[in-house]
């Protein structure tokens, strides 16, 4: 099986790296070429953390076309935020049968991707999506990649009736940390990054944009209090998948069969979890933790939640903060579904 990885950042060099340690042929792409100019002459990655060795990649391009020709699966590694670009990038060169999977899709992602495709090429191939990255992991350089944990149980789906189908003939290394669901509305609505990532960046701008300052996201970050904040977005989340009729999991649960980690509540949880004791903080609010995760997480969140007749506080006040704090209009930018197209 030969393998296209979309995006050389911190995901994409684990996945490249992943599947070349089981004997995979591996393509990696990404857009800016200058990214990858030493990794594309030599074609190796570094990996160090729970593996310490070096991989040697097939082929490393910045040319779309060929990455994916002639590949049989297709796994974007990318921003959610940048989805709508990469389907239009590949649009041309995707078949009927070719495989697409997000990784993830993070808040209908699956659904945005395919009516790009369709709209650019009327070409509908099979698309997934996980919930959430499959790895624990941070790029350090060009060619360098620390891999903290590899994630257990991560949910994936798939726009297709025959997914059961799909499922079987992915790579066994790959689907063997994965569980299949039957809705992108369980992967998409089971997004944890949007509670994680958002308020505490938010909650903590003081020490963020002090240049002396530097801490552990997840140990110093998330106090006892912006934790309990967050458990109020979490019950917001889950409140909208139980009105769309899913059944998705409290953060704290997620962190527990993800890491196996243990606690009463998600404070006690994420201190519990030695595979983020070493993630530091983001430098900047300009971060995919903001950039990304309010684009395409709770503002789609929000969104469904109007058209329900629901109401979020919590993350409409996120949303709201994050606006006026970075200055951008993440309502009018994100992504946005109708509850028709989730049909």
């Amino acid at each position: 099986m030969r393998i296209a990885v979309i995006g050389a950042g911190n995901s994409g060099l684990a996945t490249a790296a992943y599947f070349k340690k089981y004997g995979y042929f591996v393509t990696l792409w990404n857009r800016t070429e200058k990214n990858i100019a030493n990794l594309k002459q030599s074609r190796r990655i570094k990996v160090l953390g729970i593996w310490d060795t070096t991989f040697i990649v097939d082929i490393v391009t910045s040319d779309i076309k060929e990455a994916i020709q002639g590949v049989d699966l297709i796994l974007v590694t990318t921003p959610s935020d940048s989805h709508k670009d990469i389907a239009r990038l590949i649009a041309p060169y995707v078949k009927e049968e070719s495989i697409i999977i997000l990784n993830p899709g993070r808040t209908f992602g699956a659904i945005e991707v395919k009516q790009i495709l369709l709209q650019e090429a009327n070409v509908c191939p099979i698309i997934g999506e996980t919930q959430t990255i499959l790895y624990t992991c941070r790029k350090i350089q060009e060619d360098v990649v620390s891999l903290l944990a590899i994630k257990r149980n991560v949910q994936i789906a798939f726009l297709s009736k025959d997914g059961h189908s799909i499922f079987k003939h992915l790579p066994k290394c790959y689907s063997c940390n994965l569980i299949l669901v039957d809705s992108i509305l369980i992967t998409s609505l089971g997004n944890v990054g949007m509670i994680l990532h958002c308020a505490p960046v938010l909650f903590n701008i003081g020490w963020i944009e002090n240049k002396g300052v530097a801490f552990k996201y997840y140990y110093a970050g998330i106090t006892p209090s912006i934790a309990n904040f967050l458990e109020c977005m979490d019950k917001e989340r889950i409140m909208v998948a139980n009105k769309l009729g899913v059944d998705v999991l409290l953060v704290q649960d997620w962190l527990k069969k993800s890491y196996k980690t243990w606690g009463n509540t998600l404070y006690e949880c994420l201190q519990n979890n030695d595979a983020y004791k070493t993630i530091d903080a983001p430098s900047t609010l300009k971060h995919r933790y903001i950039m990304e995760d309010v684009c395409t997480g709770l503002v789609p969140v929000e969104y469904i939640a109007h058209q329900l007749g629901i109401v979020v506080p919590h993350i409409s006040l996120v949303i709201d903060i994050a606006e006026k704090v970075v200055d951008f209009p993440f309502r009018e930018k994100g992504r946005k579904m109708d509850i028709l197209d989730l049909k």
